[in-house]
């Protein structure tokens, strides 16, 4: 998981529109895809392919780089595969239709767990993924960082422990 700099959520729609001739080719397993527009899929970003015209293309795949903003690559489960094109790329999720919470709270080096923060909330359309960015580092003796989320419409916040963002201590160059 990235942490970028800026606080928001961002939810990554899908590129309709595979470019029409060419849109796909396979080298051994390793497969780029052109889009007709900027697609705004990230590396290890989960992405569905479905009506292209070589079934090889189609499925769920991450994606391995962006070359450019019209075109991503992963590693298709066949290769070899013909050049193909049409069909339409969204990125994967599964967090449904609704509005929804989330916080923080942090792990101190003893263990204890705080108060979480006050919840800020947002509407997913569904089927999407959501982007956490500028998430707050916590004092000193913070260890990791925690986020925890209401499901669609829920008041009761959850999170899964080995989700937790570690804090990297700072690396002394000295000796005392």
């Amino acid at each position: 998981m990235s942490v970028p700099s800026s606080t928001q959520f961002t939810y990554i729609a899908g590129a309709s529109g595979l470019a029409t001739s060419g849109g796909g080719t396979a080298a051994a397993c390793a497969t780029t895809i052109q889009t007709a527009a900027a697609h705004g899929f990230v590396v290890g970003q989960l992405v569905t392919t479905t009506s292209v015209g070589v079934a090889g293309y189609n499925g769920t795949f991450a994606v391995t780089s962006v070359p450019d903003s019209t075109h991503f690559t992963f590693t298709a489960a066949t290769g070899g595969l013909a050049a193909s094109g049409g069909g339409t790329a969204s990125a994967a999720g599964s967090i449904g239709t609704g509005v929804r919470q989330v916080c923080v709270l942090f792990k101190t080096r003893q263990g204890y767990l705080t108060k979480p923060s006050p919840a800020t909330s947002w509407t997913a359309s569904g089927g999407k993924r959501a982007v956490v960015t500028n998430i707050p580092t916590g004092p000193s003796n913070v260890v990791a960082r925690i986020l925890c989320f209401t499901g669609a419409g829920g008041a009761s916040f959850f999170y899964v422990g080995a989700g937790c963002l570690r804090r990297r201590e700072p690396r002394s160059s000295a000796a005392t």
